[in-house]
């Protein structure tokens, strides 16, 4: 749960990748319309032997590498505020995004639970 103004940490944990490009992002509003979730990402962590890339406004932010060694996977840390989402559940159908070499985009869903006063 994350009340209006409140700010929180969301952990993605990453899946081992055997090399090549890898790249495990996280999306607050959607990337083909103007429809957004209420919530914005803030900062990112990436873990060790990535890079980050925080979006603008907010939208989102990625962790991703490039080097042809297999990594072990690790923990994407993204402060996440809800800035004006509305109470209850949210689940953002493509939120979460992992991209390779090997083949498509991968989508899945993020929910958050908002509380207003």
């Amino acid at each position: 749960m994350l009340a209006l103004g409140e700010t929180a940490p969301v952990r993605l944990q990453l899946a081992p990748h055997a090399g090549g490009l890898a790249a495990y992002s996280i999306h607050m509003n959607s990337r083909y319309s103007a429809v957004v979730s209420g919530y914005e990402v803030t900062s990112v962590q990436c873990p060790p032997g990535f890079q980050s890339n925080l979006y603008g406004e907010g939208r989102g932010a990625v962790c991703y590498r490039t080097e042809d060694v297999p990594h072990a996977g690790g923990v994407m840390v993204v402060q996440v505020v809800n800035v004006d989402a509305p109470a209850g559940h949210t689940a953002w159908e493509e939120g979460l995004g992992f991209l390779d070499a090997h083949g498509p985009l991968q989508n899945a869903p993020w929910h958050l639970f908002g509380v207003r006063p």
